[in-house]
């Protein structure tokens, strides 16, 4: 018996070149359904450049002010019940934590990354923090289903927005297939680690540049990374306050073969975060042959299956120093990592979204 094949409206209108480990996430779901002989896939966005790896993916154009969240939810409850009528769509796919205020006609999935403004109001500015608090139960609770990219993301939501267990599914992540270490990468005139994500407070980047300072680090640092100017600003003024300009460099967002030759010629990938729903970067330098020192937190644990050196006490920069200079000598097996990496793939989670789907779409009256 042949599969039915789904359509699916996927509304990628959040997506804009400068967003980090959300992009890749959409770009790398969005590749890995239109890779599938079973799904017909129509993407909502502003950016059509951002999908040329989906040319089979009928593009419905938005406007480039849904890049931001007022504009995009005013959007949404304009126009997203009509576009999904057009498209033919069986199921609506929002691969962030937004949604209409009421329930689509066809099944809805929503994806929940993280829940740090609601769980770790202290780490998040104050415009996210009123958003999730008033939005983030609403939107779960006018989803058909939810899913959570990590086990820690699911149990974190439940602490926060009670849901009918049955309607939140566990899909995780894998390493973009478009992030990879270049042949003839050469190695740097200087060693470095490197990091890899934003400068918002939960990742902690202060505390890993304060290590530096400390001395005894025989490495660079290298942060590259979306950031706002106000956070730029802030960490350039800290490095020169601390005086480490020579070792510590901010380099800011790159695109992604820059960032597959800075995966290849790091010594280590550090990722200092406090909090965080899943951690892509870890993911995306085991996959890449580069060792990895982070944080000792749910997620890390989670996505690092034993194969990341773990930072306990990530709020001292004294910490960091000391695994750093542990390297040498107690650097993680980069050939396991890797194995371990491989056991996530792009192919597994689009399979699981389908099935996903498929069920809804039985399920629907």
């Amino acid at each position: 018996m042949t599969a039915a094949v789904r359509r699916v409206f996927v509304d990628a209108a959040i997506v804009k070149p400068n967003l980090g480990g959300l992009r890749t996430y959409i770009r790398s779901l969005v590749g890995a359904l239109h890779d599938r002989g079973d799904v017909e896939l129509a993407v909502a966005t502003s950016r059509p450049e951002e999908f040329a790896h989906a040319p089979e993916a009928e593009l419905v154009a938005v406007p480039r002010s849904t890049q931001s969240f007022t504009a995009r939810a005013a959007w949404r409850e304009a126009n997203l019940a009509r576009l999904v009528a057009r498209t033919r769509a069986d199921v609506v796919l929002i691969p962030y934590p937004e949604m209409t205020a009421r329930r689509a006609r066809v099944p809805t999935v929503m994806v929940v990354h993280d829940v740090r403004a609601v769980v770790a109001p202290r780490y998040d500015t104050t415009g996210r923090r009123l958003r999730f608090v008033t939005a983030l139960g609403p939107a779960c609770r006018a989803a058909s289903h939810v899913v959570c990219v990590s086990e820690f993301t699911r149990l974190s939501l439940d602490a926060s927005v009670r849901l009918d267990p049955a309607r939140v599914t566990v899909i995780g992540e894998a390493a973009s297939t478009q992030i990879t270490v270049p042949p003839d990468v050469q190695a740097p005139a200087r060693p470095f680690v490197l990091y890899v994500g934003s400068l918002m407070p939960h990742k902690n980047v202060d505390t890993l540049v304060r290590a530096f300072a400390l001395g005894g680090i025989e490495h660079d640092l290298v942060l590259v990374g979306p950031t706002r100017p106000a956070e730029s600003k802030h960490i350039n003024a800290l490095i020169h306050e601390l005086g480490c300009n020579r070792r510590v460099h901010f380099v800011g967002w790159v695109d992604d073969s820059e960032l597959g030759r800075l995966y290849g010629t790091a010594r280590a990938v550090v990722i200092p975060s406090i909090h965080e729903g899943f951690g892509l970067p870890v993911l995306e330098a085991m996959h890449n042959g580069t060792p990895v020192v982070a944080s000792d937190i749910p997620a890390f644990r989670e996505i690092g299956g034993g194969h990341v050196l773990l930072v306990d006490r990530p709020l001292e920069p004294v910490a960091w120093r000391d695994a750093l200079a542990r390297l040498a000598t107690d650097a993680p097996d980069v050939a396991a990592a890797a194995e371990w990496a491989a056991r996530f793939t792009w192919d597994d989670v689009g399979g699981q979204f389908v099935k996903l789907f498929d069920d809804l779409v039985e399920a629907a009256p």
